[in-house]
């Protein structure tokens, strides 16, 4: 049948093909060395496959080891029936074996790795959890399950790891009734795996993991990181008290997860920045700080004059950090501090901003007699490339001290200025 198309049509059609081939042609041009060499690797990798399956009859454990790791590594999925034969051969080489499984990640090998889970053989269980883990298949959710209940606490771990890893919620309420388990690294395993299910119905749960003093720190990192991660504001009042905790892991995790909250929390975190804790009041502003939420400035900027060293020396690297031009005139009048550190921090601050108005009062610290402004100063500089700074640089190169003279050289090459080898 003969199509009876006018003639601007039959153009219009021919002008398309044309362009598309030619399109095809420019893309093959640009792609056929990308195709080429991923051609190459899979035939390259295809006999590296067959060298490593010689290999599992090898005389030497060691050789038939090490084959079995290098196939795990290559992820290949045409390794996997080669792995799945020695799933029912000699246990030293079965945890192998699952371990490549769970590296090359196919859920093609889910029905083999369930029938492992039976072994009898604590490690291969416990690897295979893991890699079941890696897969990350829903089918073996309720296979794991079961194990947070097993008498080894590895395998216990292993369980609530892995369920951590595929997140279904199926696995929610065993895990938070494993919070109640006998060992605290099953409890700390339980708790992260929680955190990574964001269901607000372990909040409760977790919240008295975090405030139970007799409980093992890193439980209660993971308690407050947890809580962090599923966002819910009931959790935030546990986590400002836990700000003031004898441990620093858990204040510091307290913090982080506080972060997550953003606006939710600064209300709550401007509060507690009248703890006595130095300390205390030290990680709130630099939580502050990291939010970069202009409703937390007033607060922050008022600790240029707090009556620690420590808490002064964060608030000037909060405020060099968020780089805001209204700063600059604070950190000019906080000059000298009292403390060395801290005037050193508020020069490397000025030294973010790269502004002129800086220029004069780094070069006047350039000159000071103490050899650890001039090494601070001059590392500011180093950010402001103009003719009466690159002087300055040059005149730190004969610095009586070392670090001042390197720092410089550094600056000069930086600004890819010519200058003498060392």
């Amino acid at each position: 049948m003969k199509l009876n198309l006018p003639t601007k049509t039959w153009r219009t059609i021919k002008f398309s093909l044309l362009s598309f081939l030619v399109l095809s042609f420019i893309f093959l041009l640009l792609e056929a060395p990308s195709i080429y060499w991923q051609i190459k690797t899979y035939i390259h990798q295809g006999e590296e496959i067959k060298k490593l399956v010689a290999d599992f009859g090898h005389f030497d454990h060691q050789v038939r080891w090490d084959a079995i790791k290098a196939l795990g590594n290559l992820k290949d999925k045409r390794s996997i029936p080669h792995l799945i034969k020695i799933l029912n051969g000699d246990r030293s080489m079965r945890w192998l074996a699952v371990e490549a499984l769970g590296k090359i990640k196919d859920k093609g090998c889910i029905d083999e790795l369930l029938t492992t889970l039976k072994d009898s053989d604590i490690y291969t269980k416990e690897v295979t959890i893991w890699a079941l883990g890696e897969i990350g298949d829903r089918k073996a959710v309720n296979h794991i399950t079961p194990e947070l209940n097993n008498e080894s606490w590895e395998i216990r771990k292993a369980a609530a790891e892995a369920l951590g890893i595929i997140k279904d919620k199926q696995s929610l309420d065993p895990l938070i009734k494993t919070l109640d388990d006998s060992y605290w690294r099953v409890r700390a395993s339980a708790v992260w795996a929680l955190g990574e299910l964001k269901d607000k119905k372990a909040v409760y749960p977790i919240i008295k993991s975090l405030r139970d003093e007799h409980e093992h720190v890193q439980v209660q990192v993971n308690s407050a990181g947890a809580l962090g991660k599923i966002g819910d504001e009931k959790a935030i009042k546990p986590l400002i008290v836990a700000l003031e905790d004898d441990d620093w892991n858990v204040t510091r995790a307290a913090a982080w997860a506080l972060e997550r909250f953003g606006e939710k929390a600064i209300l709550d975190l401007i509060e507690v920045l009248e703890s006595p804790s130095a300390e205390t009041r030290a990680l709130i502003i630099w939580t502050l700080g990291e939010m970069k939420l202009n409703q937390a400035y007033e607060a922050i900027i008022k600790h240029l004059n707090d009556e620690d060293g420590g808490v002064r020396g964060v608030t000037v690297r909060v405020l060099g950090e968020w780089k805001n031009p209204k700063n600059i005139p604070l950190l000019l009048k906080a000059l000298p501090d009292k403390d060395i550190n801290v005037t050193v921090e508020i020069l490397f601050a000025l030294g973010n901003y790269r502004d002129k108005r800086i220029v004069q009062t780094l070069i006047s610290y350039a000159n000071h007699p103490l050899p650890l402004y001039r090494w601070a100063a001059i590392q500011a500089l180093g950010n402001f490339k103009q003719k009466e700074v690159i002087n300055i640089l040059k005149k730190a190169l004969n610095d009586e001290n070392e670090k001042v003279r390197d720092v410089a050289y550094e600056a000069l090459n930086k600004m890819k200025v010519k200058l003498p080898e060392k």
